[in-house]
């Protein structure tokens, strides 16, 4: 039994690895849901796309960003923006995939229920050795960031879908259904 501290400790490290992998996914549902549900809108139109799209740019960026990392001081200054900036499209990205999952699992449960069941599907197929951890999961990130892209050349080629974002009344009414409210509050000013 020499080798059980290591072992305690990898499987320590994987799960809390991907505990907090759901809670990030949640957090990017909380924080941005109309950009979650733009990027799985788009990825749910080309699912195949989105993947072959997001592996090469997954790729592209990680060797981007680690280069970067390792050079000048004004280099690493980019290679950590390009780390934040790529971070937030991933996370966003598989929140819309976890989204997807979840909907097809329970399209009656609330957006957060459906967010948090498909990124626990995506967390324990992760699990699962090698296959989970060098297949599953870098597709799901790939599948999420391909389809934030898709999502943004949409809007950039069809102007018009930046207005059919927002509900009729704006930004404002976009905030106040964003929280679970239906009526504005226009008291606040």
């Amino acid at each position: 039994m020499p080798y059980f501290g290591s072992t305690l400790f990898v499987a320590s490290l994987v799960t809390l690895f991907l505990v907090s992998l759901g809670g990030s996914v949640l957090l990017a549902a909380a924080v941005a849901p109309r950009a979650v549900e733009v990027v799985a809108e788009a990825e749910a139109r080309r699912p195949v796309g989105s993947v072959l799209l997001g592996v090469p740019i997954l790729a592209v960026v990680a060797l981007l960003a680690a280069i970067l990392l390792n050079g000048l001081p004004a280099a690493r200054v980019l290679g950590a923006l390009l780390v934040v900036v790529g971070s937030a499209a991933v996370l966003v990205g598989l929140a819309a995939t976890s989204r997807r999952i979840g909907t097809t699992l329970a399209p009656g449960a609330t957006p957060a229920g459906r967010v948090l069941r498909g990124a626990a599907v995506i967390e324990l197929a992760a699990l699962l050795p090698f296959f989970g951890w060098f297949v599953v999961l870098p597709l799901a990130l790939a599948a999420g960031l391909g389809g934030a892209v898709i999502a943004i050349g949409d809007r950039a080629r069809s102007p018009s879908m930046a207005a059919r974002d927002l509900p009729a009344g704006g930004l404002r009414a976009a905030t106040s259904t964003a929280s679970g409210s239906g009526d504005v509050d226009h008291a606040r000013g």
